[in-house]
């Protein structure tokens, strides 16, 4: 176990260690192929990037198979709610990421979150189902006339609407 100056010395040459290009916040003008950086790190390194990584490198962490590192990714401080809002509406995104997402209150107090997760068709259902009292008329009518969610969300949208109305 490192304590003081030694714990310090260790984080950063854990930082050190993978490129720079990767962990710095970047304007659109960087050329850095940031896709071939990232393939060369292993398993550890990706999930030390997901976890301290710019923004390029946590979208790029977004589209990786292994939930692990999706899941350290959500865990960056970094992240913006703009990148919340995008997993929310991915049809890519599994069911565990977007259960994830589900459990940060934080993210949950944006309207748009709470849309895409009841939207996005992987969502677990019992969590859509929570998510449906919190969403607008409008919004439940879509969902309600939407073939892309299960028809017991569909259901559930519309006995909603009949409460609300009366």
């Amino acid at each position: 176990l490192k304590t003081g100056t030694d714990a310090v010395e260790v984080q950063v040459e854990e930082e050190a260690a993978l490129p720079q290009e990767l962990i710095k916040e970047k304007g659109k003008d960087d050329e850095t192929n940031i896709y071939k950086l990232v393939q060369k790190l292993s398993m550890a390194d990706k999930v030390k990037l997901a976890l301290t990584g710019n923004k390029q490198a946590r979208e790029l962490l977004l589209k990786d198979r292994n939930k692990i590192i999706v899941s350290s990714v959500l865990k960056n401080p970094r992240i913006t709610d703009e990148e919340v809002i995008k997993i929310a509406n991915s049809r890519e995104a599994s069911h565990d990421i977007l259960r994830l997402v589900a459990s940060k209150k934080e993210w949950l107090k944006h309207y748009s979150v709470k849309l895409g997760l009841v939207r996005n068709p992987k969502t677990p259902l019992t969590i859509a189902l929570k998510l449906l009292d919190h969403l607008y008329e409008k919004d439940l009518r879509d969902i309600a006339k939407s073939r892309n969610v299960s028809s017991v969300l569909t259901n559930a949208a519309l006995r909603k609407l009949d409460a609300r109305r009366g």
